[in-house]
């Protein structure tokens, strides 16, 4: 059992701490955040986009750690983000890798539930982003290239992006090339001209490294919930086998999805009562605003929520509307509440675990 949480709109100072402190009910194995802001990447630039943290550490050294607490503060401030707290499943490893939020190309996800065939599904998309690695590399020789040849180009490929340090993206067949000399002598050894190797133009390579990307990822998944990734970007879980409460983050949009698994989704207007200060006395500025403010907010529980409200009622007056959303079904967050993007494929039937209950 795990908490997952979800926001969009102005979140109070202070109330994401204590949803996660709250959500920490349902699980204390690790803790993660991941929202929508600035950043700056290794060579200093700044740019907007998605940033996370987390830990295998429960949620109050969490938020008590001094590293995060900026981190929160900066999160706090972001319209856009999503939270977990981790009880993990029998069996599955507790480690920061295993740590939810999880990043997938360009968005991250978390996940309340269990996914009974996960192993299977492993296998399944391996296979699976492999072979369309290989259709897009047969489609760039032409028909004429035999399976063998096929094989070995995808073999080759998959090999340099497992050693190389670069996300596929950053990859370009000038790179790869010139960083294997010897796979070129194999290739053309194979029966392949270095002519028509490197027609694999980066319009055609792109596609290719990327598929064989995906399949890197599934190969090292090593808990339930990672696997989900392929089937949150392709939005169709008809393979998957169990329960689940999902949100991701992509872009500065917030997504939520459930399936045989409770999770509640709440509309928020608050205001600051009065002039606040912290706890070293100095005053708070932008609770100088008394306007409203509205948040929509999605979490396992409604009792996480109002548990987490409830601390702050000496700074701030609010309303809070509960909903229950359809299962099957993908919402984005708006502040003005969830908007229905439609139905999903999803398997059969959910297949429950010992906690799935609204009750819970």
């Amino acid at each position: 059992m795990c908490a997952i949480i979800g926001w969009q709109g102005h979140l109070p100072r202070g109330f994401l701490s204590r949803l996660i402190i709250e959500s920490g009910s349902r699980g204390k194995d690790s803790t993660g955040v991941a929202f929508y802001g600035k950043f700056k990447d290794k060579s200093d630039t700044t740019f907007m986009g998605i940033g996370a943290y987390k830990d295998a550490v429960e949620p109050l050294d969490f938020i008590q750690d001094d590293d995060v607490k900026k981190i929160l503060s900066d999160a706090r401030r972001s319209p856009a983000g999503i939270a977990h707290t981790r009880r993990a499943s029998p069996g599955m490893p507790i480690n920061s890798k295993n740590a939810h939020p999880f990043p997938y190309w360009n968005f991250y996800f978390a996940h309340n539930g269990r996914i009974e065939n996960w192993k299977t599904l492993k296998e399944t998309l391996v296979e699976h982003f492999k072979s369309v690695a290989k259709n897009k590399v047969k489609e760039s020789l032409g028909a004429e290239a035999s399976d063998e040849l096929v094989n070995h180009v995808v073999s080759e490929l998959y090999s340099y992006l497992l050693e190389s340090k670069h996300k596929s993206e950053n990859v370009t067949t000038e790179d790869f090339w010139s960083k294997n000399i010897d796979s070129q002598k194999q290739l053309v050894g194979k029966g392949i001209n270095i002519v028509v190797a490197q027609q694999l133009s980066n319009l055609q390579f792109k596609p290719i490294m990327r598929s064989l990307d995906c399949a890197k990822y599934v190969s090292e998944v090593t808990t339930d919930s990672q696997i989900l990734g392929p089937f949150i970007n392709a939005r169709d879980f008809r393979l998957v086998e169990g329960c689940m409460a999902l949100v991701w983050i992509k872009g500065h949009e917030v997504y939520t999805m459930r399936y045989g698994k409770e999770s509640t989704s709440a509309k928020i207007t608050w205001r600051w009562k009065t002039e606040v200060n912290d706890s070293s006395g100095k005053l708070i500025e932008e609770s100088k605003d008394n306007s409203l403010k509205l948040l929509t907010l999605v979490a396992s529980t409604p009792e996480i929520v109002n548990k987490s409200l409830n601390k702050l009622h000496d700074a701030i007056e609010w309303t809070v509307d509960f909903e229950e959303y359809e299962e099957g079904r993908i919402y984005r967050l708006d502040i003005s509440g969830l908007v229905d993007e439609g139905a999903v494929e999803v398997y059969d039937h959910a297949i429950m675990d010992d906690f799935s209950s609204q009750g819970v």
